[in-house]
């Protein structure tokens, strides 16, 4: 009677080795954790420097005549020195490009600064540069830059705010972040814009640079 007991307790262990053996194990099933691919945020707009702003205007100056492929940055500024074209306080590459400073190299770039008082000229102030411009060409430098950041943000319909949802740097609504409108930085797109309606003033078409009645043409030329 014992030794039927003890074989029936082997035959219990062993069925239940084998049973547990047939079982699915499901830590070695699952497939592994898939990680959701990262999502690169949305480069902002970045602003323009003097230096690369400099390559620009001297283009739309045709001061490069096609002799040069790639002008630098300290060749343009040399060439647009040569012209008085500077902002307030002289050039500075690295510096951020602000609207006051674009209007006062365009004034220049015109040859207009004779209807500018010489306290005009001597002062830090550009609004008067920005005055000018407007005047001159109109070309309102501030409202191109305004609109252009209205334009990378939904508006709510019949209001002039936004949701606020965007990382946009430039995105200025209203001015008041900016103690002058003279301050505001700008963007390629704002100078392309600038340039191209300055271009449009003078009866040229806008657009490319370098080619005749596409260059801004200073007055008298």
């Amino acid at each position: 009677m014992r030794s039927i007991t003890i074989r029936n307790y082997f035959l219990f262990l062993l069925s239940a080795s084998l049973f547990a053996l047939m079982l699915p194990t499901h830590a070695q099933d699952e497939p592994p954790a898939v990680e959701a691919p990262a999502v690169e945020a949305e480069e902002p707009a970045s602003t323009l420097t003097q230096g690369q702003a400099a390559v620009i205007i001297a283009r739309s100056l045709g001061l490069f005549s096609g002799q040069v492929a790639v002008p630098t940055q300290a060749q343009s500024i040399q060439l647009l020195l040569a012209r008085n074209i500077s902002p307030a306080g002289g050039w500075d590459p690295a510096a951020e490009l602000s609207a006051g400073d674009l209007a006062r190299m365009l004034v220049f770039a015109l040859g207009s600064q004779d209807e500018l008082s010489e306290a005009e000229l001597a002062a830090d102030n550009n609004d008067p540069f920005i005055d000018l411009i407007l005047e001159k060409t109109g070309t309102d430098i501030p409202a191109i830059i305004t609109a252009n950041r209205l334009n990378r943000v939904p508006i709510l319909a019949g209001t002039d705010s936004f949701d606020g949802a965007t990382s946009d740097p430039l995105i200025i609504l209203p001015l008041e972040e900016f103690a002058d409108e003279d301050e505001i930085p700008v963007d390629q797109e704002d100078l392309e814009e600038t340039l191209a309606s300055v271009v449009a003033s003078q009866g040229g078409s806008g657009g490319q640079v370098d080619g005749g009645s596409n260059n801004i043409t200073p007055s008298g030329a």
